[in-house]
């Protein structure tokens, strides 16, 4: 056993622990101490083990461990990234094939060691995570056995009492109708079913995957009594309206919150207003089709756009929970060949700062979900190369019931790569990317179940975390046009696993269950059936392309299995060891059991808001310091910043993100809106007002409004059979459905989640309404007003006293509004805010610290339809459209209000960054020598855990180079050894040889840099770049590229006196930095001497005791002019003394003209550029 152990100053994680003991729990813990162990079954190569794993500045490896230790590892089978990643590299890099277990031991200095048992109850999730002894450490798997495959004899004469027993023993999710279903349907195949087909209709039929409580039948809606009966019966009448245009002349679908949902795209669509919208059978997120400019060429786009949920996970595995909320939300349009651009994420909370004494018996505490939740969606997204451009939280203690976690993406991609067709027997089909385990077993059959106390003490199995490098070569792979018109039908992996992501490509299969990868050995048939194990994707390729499909896989190091072929049988087969196991038809699967009838009654009162300001002033909170836990930098896309102005304090409430292709202009827009206050009031109105905001969210940043399209997020307490429930999320599409049909918007796509109760608590009745569009990125308009003596304007559209806006109103004022927004004379737009018109007019002055002048007789409200907007004082307008509320004064001093709104967040979170002067040097000029250099060639190498290789490369290719990547194979030793090989030729072709910033393998290599500077010191790697040198070329790193450049030594012996740590609180931050040049190099100059960049990662802290030792050794050529960091140097950027090694700690090549509008943006880099000068 090896036993590594991080000195004080550098155990960030040891350090965060003890914080959150003594601040949160309130126990005295003198000191927390972890050790980390890595057991490998054979450690006869211990020491090259050790060479390769650990850094010895940060730590040490220890031979002995105290007594006093809790050892805590996680459960078998749930995915360890620490675990993986060593392994991967180990057996890559070294040829050491032994299995591993890794787990820390924790020692915790309590001063009354009574509080041990708080301690541990507190860190230490039972639901994944258990403590064992060492002497208990072994390296055997569980073997399944086969009883799962087995017929279930007599199940076809059970009776209905019998079945209810049989559910019940089984762990069966279906109601006995359902099973029912199943009897009738093989009493006429002549067979008693197996148990894991029982368990597949289990799933296909689960709330999860067929939206039962949507597709229920509604026989009888009444609509009781109340304030708001007339408005509500008006709304059922037009919906009625719908239903008898839509179907007229075919059989009418029931009544049914799905049809509710949908009737207004189909009504569009029969009208002929939804001709954009993409059709086809494999679509798993909403796709339109749109044309955009790209360098004066106009170009056929798909824009996608989805949005998912992962509450039943998150609530009891808050980690791993939001880890995959955000990763399976990015396959459904990664599934669909698009590339995700942009996300929002949205959150539904307890009250994070309730006492860990008041936690719910059964119950995570409040902070602990929120924390571990936030950590989870950032590291996926960081990890992955997703930008997530929005975060907002909602708190109200219904959230307690069950956390909403939802996160929400656009993408793109252009049409003419993406081919669209159906699977034709012959056809094979390819299971790409990470392997199958018994992780999330069951997960969509339990986030379909009410949860319960009892039921949290078997759902180990239904939650996992994911593995995000995995994914990352999937998205490689797709990016690649040649691969996507290869592809002609795709599904991603969620719930069911195989049985429905292979099972919905096509209606007759027949799947070998022994072809599928596994991690790990003992898994039957049944459990590689329905694991769903993430990161996976099932493609259909024709037989005459598989080579040529399975030759790209190879290239990206993307591992694949040939698990199924297309048949024309019309049945789902499954082979395991040479036994069928499964055998159903396409027509019990698609048939979703039986038919579901419910009642609705509709209550019309305006209920009680009983404690309606519990959470005030949380959810007025400014969230900055959970949102610099997310980077929004990643995809040079990024047009508007979260919070805008100079003083970045201005939350948006949109993300604006240029298309991903170079020389257009045309931008992705997606904004939200959420009432979960008014939605406890009355669930129509919450759905009104979701939709109804959304659209003026975005019309405020676009000026337009026709060709919204929407995405609609439900979120409702169970239903328990309870005709009233029932009516709330009938309710709140029948507000959605109002708005949408009197604006012609359509709602193309939406997720439902019907289980948010928890005993007698329930989530608010919950209707998230994404609004997407797109507009001239040039011409988007951020909240935050610009200067002083503007004009404060308001839209004049008055609402009745039942909350409802006059439409006819509205799209005239809005029209007026997009003629004066189309001439570009708007400063500063945004809807009012539910916490009223003067929060809302406080918060566009936050981001440039200006005053407000307003009128006195000012009503502070929620004015719903309404846009705040800023003109200049010279500017005309129209007073019967627009009234005049105020102006803006010169600066004013926010301070206290913005630590007063940053207070809860910052108690929560923490706050990882702070603001301190840097001293700066005068310029200095240095000789470069003269280059002859005319091969403006770029080398960039792609290991597992980069991320920024496309932006890197896109801003050489801007200055006018040309550039190649080069991936490193990790797959096996003898792959890894030819990769490298092959690197070592390409160096010496290229002038430049760019290292691009990432998490390389999960940082668990030393450090985030450490597996790519044992690249570096590869003898054939160094040699090459020794070369490059010698002829002039640049070895050039930017982020952790920077970081292994110097590590491995090419900025001379300096990787003692100066390198990278992980910040206080051992998370991802991302922050802009002004930067300062203060000498002159082969990538900077005099001309300009300032610019501003991303920072961006989790050890970007850079310590360095003297700088000016330091600078006999290289040359300092940036500094910060405030350091953010603590503990940071201030040091952006060195080179070498002979100038040809360069690295950057800001990611310079994120930054492009158009990004950050919203920003005091000072210049942008001019590094590339002044690169290619110097060449001839």
């Amino acid at each position: 056993m090896i036993i590594f152990k991080y000195f004080p100053a550098h155990d960030q994680e040891a350090m965060a622990i003890q914080q959150e003991l003594r601040d949160f729990l309130k126990v005295d813990c003198q000191c927390v101490d972890i050790y980390h162990l890595y057991a490998f079954e054979d450690d006869s190569q211990r020491d090259e083990i050790i060479a390769s794993l650990f850094d010895k500045r940060y730590g040490e490896v220890i031979d002995t461990l105290p007594e006093d230790l809790i050892f805590i590892k996680d459960k078998d089978g749930q995915y360890n990234q620490v675990q993986d990643q060593s392994l991967r590299y180990l057996q890559a890099t070294r040829d050491i094939q032994s299995d591993l277990r890794y787990f820390k031991g924790y020692r915790f200095q309590l001063s009354n060691p009574a509080d041990f048992d708080k301690v541990k109850a507190y860190l230490f999730n039972p639901i994944v995570q258990e403590a064992f002894d060492l002497s208990e450490l072994h390296f055997d798997y569980e073997i399944s056995d086969n009883s799962e495959h087995q017929t279930v004899h007599g199940f076809n004469t059970l009776s209905a009492e019998d079945l209810t027993a049989f559910k019940q023993a089984r762990g069966v999710g279906l109601d006995v109708d359902d099973l029912q279903v199943i009897q009738s349907h093989f009493k006429k195949e002549g067979r008693d079913p197996r148990f894991c087909e029982i368990k597949i209709l289990d799933t296909y039929w689960s709330d999860h995957c067929r939206h039962t409580t949507f597709l229920t039948n509604i026989q009888d809606v009444s609509i009781l009594d109340g304030t708001y009966k007339e408005v509500v019966q008006k709304s059922y009448e037009n919906y009625l309206q719908s239903r008898a245009y839509v179907y007229k002349g075919k059989t009418a679908k029931p009544i049914s919150l799905m049809d509710l949902a949908t009737i207004n795209a189909k009504e569009l669509k029969k009208r002929g207003l939804l001709n954009d919208l993409e059709d086809s059978s494999e679509i798993n997120a909403c796709s339109v089709e749109l044309e955009i400019e790209v360098n004066g060429e106009s170009q056929t786009w798909l824009h996608m756009f989805k949005n998912e949920t992962h509450n039943h996970p998150t609530e009891i595995e808050p980690y791993g929970g939001a880890h995959t909320c955000i990763g399976g939300c990015i396959r459904d349009p990664l599934s669909g060949r698009a590339e995700v651009i942009q996300g929002i994420r949205v959150v539904g909370s307890g009250n994070p700062l309730t006492p860990h004494s008041e936690t719910l018996e059964g119950k995570l505490p409040q902070r602990y979900i929120a924390t571990r939740a936030m950590q989870g969606f950032s590291d996926y997204a960081n990890q992955i190369g997703s930008p997530v451009g929005i975060v907002k939280e909602y708190y109200d203690d219904g959230f307690v019931a069950k956390r909403m976690e939802l996160g929400a993406l656009v993408a793109a991609a252009p049409k003419a790569v993406v081919r669209r067709e159906e699977s034709a027997p012959g056809d094979v089909i390819l299971l790409l990317g990470a392997p199958t385990g018994r992780d999330g077993l069951g997960a969509a059959v339990g986030s379909s179940s009410v949860q319960t106390k009892k039921s949290l003490s078997k759902a180990g199995a239904e939650v996992q975390r994911g593995n995000p490098f995995a994914e990352r070569k999937i998205i490689r792979l797709f990016k690649r046009p040649e691969v996507t018109r290869l592809i002609k039908k795709c599904n991603d992996f969620g719930a069911g696993g195989v049985s429905v992501a292979i099972g919905e490509l096509a209606d007759g299969l027949d799947i070998d269950l022994n072809a599928v990868h596994t991690k790990y050995p003992g898994l039957n048939g049944y459990e590689i059936a329905l694991s769903e194990s993430q990161e996976r994707m099932a493609v259909v390729i024709a037989p005459e392309d598989l080579a040529t499909f399975t030759t790209y896989c190879n290239e990206e190091g993307l591992a694949y299995a040939q698990v199924a072929r297309v048949s024309d049988t019309g049945r789902m087969r499954m082979v395991w060891n040479g036994e069928t196991i499964v055998d159903l038809s396409r027509a019990l699967l698609n048939s979703n059991g039986a038919t579901k009838i419910a009642k609705v009654a509709l209550n019309t009162a305006c209920l009680s808001n009983a404690g309606l300001d519990t959470n005030a002033r949380l959810n007025r909170g400014l969230g900055k310091s959970l949102s610099q836990n997310f980077d929004a930098s990643l995809g040079r896309g990024a047009v508007l910043a979260e919070f805008g102005g100079k003083l970045g304090l201005t939350a948006q409430d949109g993300i604006v993100t240029r298309f991903p292709a170079e020389g257009t202009n045309t931008a992705s827009v997606m904004t939200y809106a959420f009432y979960p206050e008014i939605a406890k009031g009355s669930a129509y109105h919450g759905g009104y007002y979701a939709v109804l905001q959304s659209v003026v969210k975005t019309i405020a940043l676009t000026g337009k409004y026709e060709d919204i399209r929407l995405s609609l997020q439900e979120f409702f307490p169970s239903i328990k059979g309870n005709p009233e429930r029932m009516g709330l999320p009938f309710l709140a599409l029948l507000g959605a459905f109002e708005v949408m049909k009197a604006l012609d918007i359509p709602a193309i796509g939406g997720k439902d989640s019907m289980s948010g109760s928890w005993h007698e608590i329930d989530v608010p009745p919950s209707l998230v309404s994404f609004a997407v569009n797109t507009v001239d990125s040039r011409k988007a308009v951020s909240r935050e007003f610009k200067q002083a003596n503007s004009l404060i304007l308001i839209t004049k559209i008055s609402f009745d006293a039942q909350g409802m806006i006059d439409f006819e109103q509205f799209q005239r004022v809005m029209k007026a509004f997009g003629d004066l927004h189309h001439d570009g004379i708007v400063l500063a737009a945004s809807a009012v805010s539910e916490h009223g018109l003067r929060f809302t007019l406080e918060d566009m002055a936050l981001g440039n610290g200006l005053g407000l002048e307003l009128k006195p007789d000012l009503v502070d409200t929620f004015i719903p339809g309404n846009i705040i907007f800023e003109l200049a004082a010279d500017v005309d307008f129209d007073p019967s459209l627009f009234e005049g509320i105020g102006r803006t004064v010169e600066n004013s001093n926010h301070r206290a209000f913005v630590e007063e709104r940053q207070a809860d967040t910052v108690a929560i979170y923490g706050n990882i960054l702070e603001a301190k002067a840097v001293q700066l040097p005068a310029f200095e000029t240095r000789t470069l020598e003269p280059l002859s250099l005319d091969n403006k060639s770029v080398l960039i190498p792609v290991l597992d855990g980069a991320t920024g290789e496309y932006d890197l490369q896109h801003a050489f290719e801007n200055a006018g180079f040309e550039v190649r990547q080069h991936i490193l194979q990790t797959q096996s030793f003898e792959a890894y050894q030819n990769s490298l090989s092959q690197l070592a030729d390409a160096i010496h072709s290229a002038s430049v040889f760019a290292i691009p910033h990432g998490d390389y393998f999960g940082a668990v290599i030393g450090n985030f840099a450490g597996a790519m500077t044992q690249l570096l010191k590869q003898a054939a790697i160094s040699s090459a770049l020794q070369a490059l040198r010698e002829r002039q070329g640049f070895i050039f790193g930017v982020g952790a590229g920077m970081a292994a450049l110097v590590d491995a030594g090419y900025f001379g012996d300096i990787q003692n006196e100066f390198f990278f740590t992980s910040n206080k609180h051992n998370r991802y931050t991302h922050f802009m930095q002004e930067i300062q040049v203060i000498k002159n190099s082969y990538f900077t100059e005099a001309s300009q001497t300032s610019y501003t960049a991303p920072v961006s990662g989790r050890q970007m802290t850079i310590l360095c005791p003297d700088l000016k030792q330091l600078t006999k050794k290289v040359d300092i050529i940036a500094m910060n002019t405030t350091s953010h960091l603590p503990s940071d140097c201030g040091v952006d950027s060195i080179a070498s003394k002979c100038g040809h090694v360069f690295g950057s700690r800001a990611l310079i090549e994120r930054m492009s003209p158009g990004l950050y509008q919203n920003l005091a943006i000072s210049h942008l880099p001019p590094h590339f550029a002044q690169l290619a000068k110097s060449f001839r």
